[in-house]
């Protein structure tokens, strides 16, 4: 993973924002898709956003991306990541998410949808196994087979997301989401045992970094992380810092400023709930961490254009 000490200012691609651009691709405001990053409608919303490039968002829907040409290079929480051909990409709500740059060829098809519209219902183990799967994994390596018989999927998803004459619209486009995921899940199942080998160092490091994205928000010292883990603190940061050229500390820090940069640039939470939230006892002790590691207080920086 390569180092990035540049900080970043957040915006957020509300879904309204794709709905008001996006005209007959889209199901009672909570479902949307469509082709072609290269030249579609979202490049236009993402552009009058201004330097969408350089910023990373909030993201609030399940999203999913077929990639069939090129390649893009993105940022989740603290990973560092290449989607390319024959790949799918699953971001699910609550994950900080940046697009560095992108391929002038790039091809892909697009799903945006509410959490509430792919509900499961009964069926709580598939519900499950979506968080489970896609929680701390993004992009998913795909059969040439298996990407066709996606793409067929999401061919029958657009056709009757037009049809507006269909008693069953909605129904039948959450029947073929849920066959879209069915399909993925199949194939991955099938996969797991050809997973690489790590080494132990990079065992704990991967490790690590789950459960800073999963405890950041409340847990800044080393020793939880150490204790998680079963080892000692020095240990744990003799061991990230050989296997990322960055300490433990430094790790935990740019999760805590990515998260509180993209709450202040996407939500109209106040700086005293942001604090809250990223666990900081008082506003101040908030403001003077934030100060530190960006060079600006939270409210200069959430004014900043």
């Amino acid at each position: 993973m390569k180092k990035n000490s540049k900080q970043e200012k957040a915006i957020n691609i509300a879904f309204d924002d794709v709905l008001n651009n996006i005209h007959s691709n889209f199901l009672s405001n909570n479902f949307l898709c469509f082709d072609n990053f290269d030249g579609s409608p979202f490049m236009n919303i993402v552009s009058n956003k201004a330097q969408w490039l350089r910023e990373p968002y909030y993201n609030s829907v399940v999203m999913a991306v077929i990639c069939k040409r090129g390649w893009a290079k993105l940022k989740i929480g603290l990973e560092e990541l290449i989607f390319h051909e024959n790949q799918i990409f699953v971001l699910l709500p609550g994950k900080v998410f940046k697009l560095f740059e992108m391929s002038s060829d790039i091809e892909c098809s697009f799903v945006s949808i509410e959490e509430s519209f792919l509900n499961f219902g009964s069926q709580t183990r598939e519900a499950f196994y979506l968080k489970q799967l896609f929680t701390n994994n993004y992009c998913f390596d795909m059969s040439d087979s298996v990407i066709n018989e996606v793409l067929s999927i999401y061919s029958l998803i657009k056709q009757k997301v037009k049809d507006n004459a269909s008693a069953y619209q909605e129904q039948i486009v959450r029947h073929y989401c849920h066959i879209l995921f069915y399909i993925i899940f199949d194939y991955l199942g099938n996969q797991s045992c050809r997973c690489e080998k790590t080494t132990r160092q990079n065992d704990i490091y991967i490790h690590f970094m789950k459960l800073v994205e999963e405890n950041g928000k409340t847990n800044r010292k080393i020793a939880f992380y150490a204790d998680k883990l079963c080892l000692t603190p020095k240990y744990l940061s003799t061991v990230i810092n050989q296997a990322s050229g960055k300490s433990a500390g430094e790790w935990i820090d740019e999760y805590i400023i990515f998260e509180a940069q993209a709450l202040l640039k996407s939500t109209d939470m106040t700086i005293s709930q942001i604090g809250d939230r990223l666990n900081f006892a008082t506003s101040s002790h908030f403001g003077r961490f934030f100060k530190k590691n960006t060079g600006l207080t939270p409210k200069k920086y959430r004014e900043k254009k």
